[in-house]
């Protein structure tokens, strides 16, 4: 049962590797443009003015140097805002703020549609054939641009505290209240920080706030403080709504957050999750970033976090921890598991979503250094498309492209103050991750 519950659970890391996880392409990060991503908005209700209109759309349907005119044109007139903003962002291919030309970061690409739309989506503009005709335009299934869809597997009661999901399905106790060799990490520590929690002097960046593994902890130590208060911002408290009657679970709260030190390498029993890698099983390990639905519990690998904060910067963590969470979300909702690789892409495309919406989050109301500046989203960029899953079509793909997850990041970070991680919630059409007695308030809070 246990390797049932894993092929198919959510255990699976935002910027690093773990148990599903796609390996990352082999190619090097781009350190120049990249491909464009689809617009995450549509050029409509930006203005009146018709040539600020014509660069909008043009801006829509691909043409980097169209956005970065519009930016230019528009910016002559602080009135123009709307407009600023549209060729600020790419037609929101990227966070607004970031310093960086459109024609700098991306490589002129096809308009895709847009994030909440119907069932198909217009695609490029037309084309006139040989024949003189105008072409029909392309259209392209949500389910294959966002990566939407259906889970057909079961459903597992998530556990409470200290308790696990043995083979008969039952929450039965644990036999140590913390898996061995690892460390539950603290929800409520105070920072030693004060400051930027990746560099102590902005203006070099040669030199880390954290330089050795073993400070991981105290680096992510200082971020679940604000991801505690994100979830109670999105769902108002960390009870389990009411509705949400499957679950065993009392709280949204993973049963604990687990810091896997350098080294560790857990064995597999009948209390864990299973992984594997070319050294064969285990049950958690120093690479490991990934929510276990049989014990509750999020696994945090002290050798992923020390790379990953290497190689992106503090917001990769920010990212990771709140992926996995939504992981937990999920489970505690009762969304089915994947009864296929390939039907682990729309949860995994939701989880990505999740970071997005806490990355803004953290961007508007954390009183830490935000990690949401310019040089983080583009790092955070860089590491998606780095590990966006290459076995497209396969069956064994089960992760987002590189266009999905960086689209699913930006769902999320882009979406209304007032809905948070709810706008990801059309990712996944066989669960909701919205309590229905908050589905009228969402949508009225959208309305006002």
């Amino acid at each position: 049962m246990k390797r049932s519950i894993v092929g198919a659970a959510v255990a699976a890391v935002l910027l690093g590797g773990g148990v599903g996880a796609a390996a990352p392409p082999t190619t090097t990060p781009p350190t120049g443009p990249v491909p464009a991503p689809a617009p995450t908005q549509q050029p409509s209700g930006l203005g009146t003015i018709g040539s600020l209109d014509q660069l909008a759309s043009a801006c829509f349907n691909g043409s980097m140097q169209a956005c970065d005119d519009l930016y230019e044109a528009a910016r002559q007139d602080p009135a123009n805002e709307a407009y600023i903003s549209y060729g600020d962002t790419c037609a929101g291919r990227q966070a607004p703020g970031t310093g960086i030309l459109c024609t700098g970061a991306f490589l002129d690409g096809p308009a895709m549609g847009q994030p909440a739309g119907p069932t198909t989506v217009a695609g490029p503009a037309t084309t006139a054939t040989t024949t003189g005709e105008t072409a029909p335009p392309t259209t392209i299934a949500e389910s294959v641009m966002f990566g939407t869809g259906a889970s057909t597997g079961s459903v597992f009661p998530a556990c409470p505290v200290l308790t696990y999901l043995n083979d008969t399905l039952q929450c039965v106790p644990t036999s140590t209240p913390t898996p061995p060799q690892t460390v539950a990490l603290a929800m409520d520590a105070d920072c030693p920080i004060d400051g930027d929690l990746e560099h102590p002097d902005p203006n070099n960046e040669e030199v880390f706030t954290f330089t050795e593994p073993s400070q991981m902890k105290t680096l992510v130590e200082c971020i679940l403080p604000e991801a505690l208060a994100w979830m109670i911002y999105e769902y108002g408290s960390l009870d389990v709504p009411t509705e949400w009657a499957g679950s065993q679970a009392s709280s949204l709260l993973p049963n604990n957050f687990i810091y896997v030190p350098t080294g560790v390498r857990g064995a597999v029993t009948d209390e864990t999750c299973i992984s594997e890698d070319e050294q064969g099983e285990y049950a958690y390990s120093e690479r490991s970033l990934s929510y276990c639905p049989v014990d509750g519990n999020i696994y945090l690998g002290e050798a992923q976090l020390w790379s990953d904060y290497n190689d992106h910067g503090d917001a990769d963590l920010w990212g990771s921890i709140s992926h996995e969470w939504g992981h937990r979300i999920q489970h505690v909702a009762g969304q089915p598991f994947s009864a296929t690789p390939n039907e682990q892409i729309p949860p995994e495309n939701q989880a990505d979503c999740f970071s997005g919406a806490f990355l803004d989050y953290s961007a508007r109301n954390t009183a830490l250094d935000q990690p949401s500046t310019p040089d983080d989203l583009f790092d955070l960029f860089i590491g998606l498309f780095n590990i966006g899953d290459p076995r497209i079509g396969e069956e064994t793909q089960d992760h987002g492209t590189i266009d999905q997850r960086i689209r699913a990041f930006y769902v999320g970070y882009n979406s209304a103050d007032s809905l948070g991680a709810w706008a990801c919630e059309f990712y996944v059409t066989s669960g909701s991750i919205i309590p229905p007695s908050r589905t009228n308030q969402t949508e009225t809070t959208v309305a006002s």
